[in-house]
């Protein structure tokens, strides 16, 4: 038997199709301006019942590979003593 050789899809896909994928599903500057208010406006709500809040993006749209209808994932950082259900305001 043969061995078998696994090639990696950049040299599989022909570079016009990939650059084009590549293209169509980036994120746009209009995107990541979106996530970024999204952001400061979850950020503003937040504060208002918890005052030295911080709200923080990551994953793919912090790290840059996320495609355009990628998902906001958002840490919320508080005091270490505050104590919140986040249930009581959804």
């Amino acid at each position: 038997m043969l061995p078998v050789q696994i090639f990696p899809i950049i040299f599989v896909i022909p570079f016009f199709f990939s650059y084009s994928v590549i293209e169509c599903c980036q994120p746009t500057k209009a995107d990541t301006e979106s996530r970024k208010k999204v952001l400061r406006e979850l950020q503003t709500q937040f504060r208002q019942v918890y005052p030295s809040c911080k709200l923080q993006a990551y994953g793919s749209s912090r790290n840059g590979f996320g495609f355009r209808k990628s998902d906001l994932d958002v840490c919320v950082h508080v005091e270490e003593n505050v104590c919140f259900s986040i249930m009581k305001y959804l």
